[in-house]
């Protein structure tokens, strides 16, 4: 790999760590306003849904360190 595509992918390494860190803080805040929900609405639909975006976000956070693992590889 030459210099600037060396350059080009420790750009894009940084933009993944960036993005993971920002949907964990997301993530959070998700969590948080769930758990700050009544037991009777969290067990409701509006309950579920912000459950179901926690798992994805979760997720989604897993993915993106799969991605950053995989690329680290090539530096």
């Amino acid at each position: 790999m030459n210099k600037q595509r060396r350059k080009d992918l420790l750009a894009v390494l940084k933009a993944v760590a960036q993005a993971s860190e920002d949907l964990d803080q997301i993530t959070s805040e998700e969590q948080e306003a769930y758990d700050n929900l009544p037991d009777g609405i969290q067990a409701g639909a509006k309950g579920e849904a912000l459950q179901e975006n926690i798992d994805l976000l979760e997720q989604a956070v897993g993915e993106l360190s799969d991605i950053d693992s995989t690329l680290g590889e090539l530096t």
